[in-house]
């Protein structure tokens, strides 16, 4: 690890408050499951929003490059009225195969 990394890993190991230890129980803290993601983007920055072309009725909406909030909101517009017959205007701008 860079000196900045490990810095800030010191940080976040802060060890917890007795106040907060009641609320978590009483014995340590067993993890039951793990979960990771990729941080995924696009050359242009925009995520893509469509139909799988090799997966009929499966549909991605991916790489939001940490714009999750936003685009988000912007894919279920999208996808709304995809699903409702009424193709998006701004569909081809989003597509998952726009580099091919």
């Amino acid at each position: 690890m860079r000196p900045c990394e490990t810095r800030c890993w010191a940080r976040k190991r802060v060890p917890l408050p007795p106040s907060l230890r009641p609320w978590l129980g009483a014995g340590p803290i067993t993890i039951d499951r793990k979960w990771a993601a990729t941080f995924g983007a696009s050359p242009d920055g925009l995520p893509a929003i469509g139909p799988v072309a090799t997966m009929p009725n499966v549909w991605m909406a991916a790489g939001f490059g940490g714009n999750g909030i936003a685009f988000a909101s912007l894919a279920a517009q999208m996808l709304e009225r995809e699903f409702g017959g009424e193709p998006d205007p701004d569909r081809d701008c989003f597509s998952p195969y726009r580099f091919e």
